[in-house]
């Protein structure tokens, strides 16, 4: 795939998925444009990603339609014994659930299956550009629409730590990995 280079000082270089550079938008800022069915980047194992104790990520988003699956902000899972353990996903959520369609969604589970699962109040609208944002340390998750705080939740479970794993992030990653 294409090299997205990341222009930080942190050089988190990615790969992009089943796209190419057509799907870079110079006129609208440098964004990419995903398709919501099989394109992502994917920043590969750095130990950064690894997280340990609070965790924020922000993203502007315009989604197009309200899909069946979730749409992935950010997936950031972990391979170990030849099978994926999703640490965390940030998403929007898909119709397949009617009382939090289109709502943010954080969902963590760890290498002994235990899961988080916590909504926004509110939905993220079609055709609008929107800031979304989360912040999890190891108890308190906070969604934030546009600046302003939408739906706090208690992370039941531990985060699993270790350096003895391999982890990867995914931008606008496939639908979600081993699914609930």
């Amino acid at each position: 795939g294409t090299t997205w280079t990341d222009l930080s000082k942190n050089r988190n270089n990615g790969t992009l998925t089943n796209m190419s550079s057509s799907n870079f938008s110079s006129s609208n800022g440098g964004i990419l444009n995903f398709d919501g069915a099989n394109e992502y980047a994917n920043y590969g194992d750095q130990s950064e990603f690894r997280v340990v104790n609070s965790i924020t990520v922000s993203a502007w988003i315009n989604k197009d339609i309200t899909k069946t699956d979730n749409q992935e902000i950010l997936n950031l899972y972990r391979v170990g014994g030849g099978s994926y353990y999703v640490c965390l996903i940030f998403s929007i959520r898909g119709s397949s659930d009617a009382s939090n369609t289109d709502k943010l969604q954080f969902f963590h589970r760890n290498t002994s299956s235990q899961t988080d699962q916590l909504f926004s109040t509110s939905t993220i609208s079609n055709n609008t550009w929107t800031n979304v944002c989360f912040t999890s340390d190891t108890s308190t998750v906070r969604f934030y629409i546009d600046g302003e705080q939408d739906g706090t939740g208690t992370q039941n479970y531990q985060r699993d730590v270790s350096e003895s794993y391999t982890a990867a992030l995914r931008v606008a990653a496939l639908p979600l990995i081993g699914g609930t």
